[in-house]
């Protein structure tokens, strides 16, 4: 929990604030000496073209279709003109599901789309321009959740060698795409 804002507080200079739902999370980031707001964001009150920056990690998957626009709208509409926006989230691989909350995984190309192409049933309102993509990926796993000790040992030599070799690797897992505010 709050591990990249920790890292930027701990290494720059940066005036940073947090957003976290959960009450014991926000508590936790806040007590690195982080300012914390403790809301939905869906609710925030924060100012137009408010931050420089704003990172949004392993949120998006679990907002469902509408919100979704109304959070990427918010996102956007916080950034100041010039700003970046950070958003890390995984795609769908076999281990997506396994988290209960997830609901539905927005690629990159989804988010462009959302701002530029006008066959879409809905287009957003903002213009951002994409900065850098960057796929994240991860060990090849076989039946990733059997319980068989032979799969289970398989699996654990695919993670040592993706940990000391980055081989055998997987399909693209997650992404961290930083998007500009035009």
């Amino acid at each position: 929990m709050g591990r990249f804002v920790k890292i930027v507080h701990e290494n720059f200079n940066f005036d940073i604030s947090a957003v976290e739902i959960n009450k014991d999370s926000a508590e936790i980031v806040n007590n690195m000496g982080i300012k914390t707001y403790n809301i939905n964001f869906l609710d925030n009150q924060f100012e137009d073209n408010q931050f420089d920056i704003v990172h949004c990690s392993h949120v998006i998957e679990h907002i469902p279709y509408p919100g979704i626009i109304k959070f990427l709208d918010e996102l956007i509409r916080i950034t100041k003109p010039n700003g970046y926006i950070i958003i890390r989230s995984p795609l769908i691989s076999i281990e997506f599901y396994t988290s209960i909350d997830h609901i539905r995984p927005y690629p990159p190309k989804a988010i462009l789309d959302y701002y530029s192409n006008p066959q879409q049933q809905v287009v957003g309102k903002y213009s951002i321009t994409p900065v850098k993509i960057r796929l994240r990926r991860g060990a090849v796993l076989v039946n990733g959740y059997s319980y068989n000790p032979i799969v289970r040992g398989i699996n654990m030599f695919f993670k040592l060698s993706w940990a000391c070799i980055r081989f055998p690797f997987s399909k693209p897992n997650g992404y961290v795409a930083i998007f500009k505010k035009n």
